[in-house]
């Protein structure tokens, strides 16, 4: 299987975003103190080359940039609070819509959300 690197170049730029604010939300918090700041500093250092992407990516397509970012950040939240059944749940919907994706959506459909201008 080829890789789509758009794909997996886009899937960077996100992340590195969502990572980039979370590393932002943290700051000021006990946690972030001596190593952790010092690492979380650097790294977002690194990740900004990533981050000043996403204007370009957004500028494209705000709509669908914007869906993206709120759907992935939404996701790790969820994610965040799962136990192991969730788990389990969730590996079992990703192979009901990796074997059919067709029938998947029609019972389960996607709602993007217009942006208020």
């Amino acid at each position: 299987m080829e890789k789509d690197l758009r794909i997996d170049g886009l899937k960077v730029v996100m992340l590195s975003a969502l990572l980039s604010e979370a590393i932002d939300d943290m700051k000021g918090t006990n946690l972030y103190k001596q190593n952790i700041k010092k690492a979380g500093n650097n790294f977002q250092k690194m990740l900004e080359p990533f981050v000043k992407q996403v204007d370009g990516i957004y500028e494209s397509n705000p709509e669908l940039t914007l869906n993206l970012f709120r759907e992935t950040e939404e996701f790790i939240e969820k994610v965040a609070k799962f136990n192991l059944v969730d788990f389990a749940m969730m590996n079992q919907i990703r192979e009901a819509y990796t074997k059919d994706p067709r029938k998947f959506q029609e019972d389960f459909s996607i709602e993007l959300k217009k942006i208020n201008t």
